[in-house]
């Protein structure tokens, strides 16, 4: 009868256990594999959304700039007609970038400041919008020769993103080239036919803000600019004037 060889058995246990290893470490590469091409699809992907995507928030809306259009595969360049609303648009970085403009009501306050800084903002509470621009108090000269300082608040809007860039430019500058300047002299235009003693009058005051609205408009409208409202409050008159209204 032959002799059983025990050293036989282990080998072939061994064997058996190299191969469940292998196929073991087969099954953890091929697992780590997929694992990392989804993570590298992912990763991809995420890069593609911040430098080829712009994402327009509720309350915004964009328009496309071309900078650079080799072969005029991107359009003619420049600022582009179309009004992008509220979503994720695409845009090749280097050469296209759109940029985002406020729907909502944009706020130019006109007051003196304690530290007397020109340009400050304020947000609204809890988040990063902007809310309003202060900037100092308008003095305007009344129709007596005498000086009146206003605290004066203007209410107005984008209508057309379109025209605001290519007729004042991109970012903020609608602010220091556009509203402020017109906003500005409309204030000093139409309440300088004022006496002091009619800043007062609630009744004229109104309708001379209403007159100084009428004529932002008329500048501010082919810039795509519109004001809402002219809202003033706290006229400061220098004392000997205001012992005059108050006799």
């Amino acid at each position: 009868m032959p002799k059983y060889d025990e050293s036989w058995e282990s080998n072939r246990s061994r064997s058996a256990a190299k191969q469940a290893v292998l196929r073991g470490l087969l099954d953890l590469f091929r697992s780590t594999r997929v694992s990392l091409m989804v993570m590298g699809g992912l990763l991809v992907l995420w890069l593609f959304y911040l430098t080829c995507t712009t994402y327009i928030g509720p309350g915004e809306f964009g328009i496309k700039q071309v900078l650079y259009s080799p072969f005029g595969l991107f359009g003619s360049m420049g600022t582009q007609n179309k009004v992008y609303e509220t979503g994720i648009h695409h845009q090749f970085p280097t050469m296209e970038k759109i940029l985002r403009f406020p729907k909502t009501i944009q706020v130019l306050t006109m007051r003196d400041q304690p530290d007397s800084r020109e340009k400050i903002t304020e947000t609204i509470s809890g988040t990063d919008e902007l809310f309003t621009r202060i900037v100092k108090a308008a003095y305007v000269q009344t129709s007596d020769g005498f000086y009146v300082k206003m605290d004066t608040s203007i209410l107005y809007r984008i209508e057309d993103p379109v025209k605001l860039v290519n007729m004042v430019g991109a970012g903020k500058l609608y602010e220091d080239n556009g509203i402020l300047p017109v906003a500005e002299n409309a204030i000093k235009v139409r309440l300088g036919s004022l006496q002091p003693e009619d800043f007062f009058d609630a009744k004229t005051r109104v309708a001379k803000l209403d007159e100084a609205r009428d004529l932002m408009n008329e500048k501010l409208r082919p810039m795509g600019l519109k004001v809402e409202h002219v809202l003033a409050r706290y006229p400061h008159l220098h004392p000997d004037v205001a012992a005059r209204v108050e006799e």
